[in-house]
């Protein structure tokens, strides 16, 4: 077994109303160099993790500007976390996931907090939905809203961005920095419904949408961040990971 810690300077978790945060470079404990557990660096101990080993996904050194990444292998890998209070009686939410695919085909999530009765409720940056293009999904309250991107998914990795303002009514979706997409299609104010009390990485839920490719990093906070913000965050990701920004 390892485990792999390692926190320094300013991080996002420094910003107020971080309640998830998620990275292949701390707190990845491994057995047989598969992932048992993802710790949450957020304080809000909200780990990820996977009790069978035929599902845990495979740490993978040196993948992505020299650190490391979990690889999902889109058939049976994915891990659980913890959902208790995190989006509920909020206002708003902004995700952040550095992720690739390996392959284009078919439906794959990176993250997703999933209520399967009726009317179903999720929120999850996916990979491939639909049309393969690059999608937000969020609550509305009285079923899930999509601010869809028509921007192509590919293998390499990128910085996709979430973020919902439920009392503006507005969504919006970016790649690297750059506006993908935005929807006002819904108002919810503060009445979060009730959720599912896991949150899961690399699936929709337990048996489906399986993500096969690389996740470096997970973010998620309770709030609407603001354009400062957001761009604060996704230029941290970018200086870690050695990715470009628009």
């Amino acid at each position: 077994m390892s485990v792999i810690t390692k926190l320094s300077q300013w991080t996002p978790k420094k910003l107020s109303g971080c309640a998830l945060f998620l990275d292949a470079s701390m707190g990845v404990t491994t057995v047989d160099n598969k992932v048992s557990q993802w710790s949450d660096q957020s304080g809000n101990a909200r780990h990820a993790s996977q009790g069978t080993a035929d599902y845990r996904p495979l740490l993978v050194q040196g993948a992505l500007n020299g650190r490391p990444v979990l690889r999902f292998d889109g058939t049976d890998d994915w891990l659980q976390a913890d959902n208790t209070g995190l989006l509920q009686n909020v206002s708003g939410s902004s995700v952040f996931v550095v992720y690739n695919v390996l392959t284009t085909a078919g439906y794959q999530v990176c993250v997703s907090i999933f209520k399967t009765d009726s009317p179903g409720w999720y929120t999850c940056l996916s990979a491939y939905n639909f049309e393969g293009n690059y999608n937000f999904i969020y609550n509305s309250g009285t079923g899930r809203q999509d601010c869809r991107s028509n921007a192509a998914t590919s293998t390499t990795h990128y910085i996709v961005s979430g973020v919902a303002n439920y009392l503006a009514t507005t969504a919006y979706l970016y790649k690297n920095g750059a506006l993908l997409a935005s929807s006002n299609t819904y108002g919810l104010g503060t009445n979060t419904p009730d959720l599912s009390p896991f949150l899961f990485v690399g699936a929709i839920d337990s048996v489906g949408y399986r993500l096969n490719g690389d996740i470096a990093a997970i973010i998620v906070f309770n709030r609407t961040l603001s354009d400062a913000e957001r761009q604060r965050v996704e230029r941290w990701l970018a200086t870690r990971y050695g990715i470009t920004l628009a």
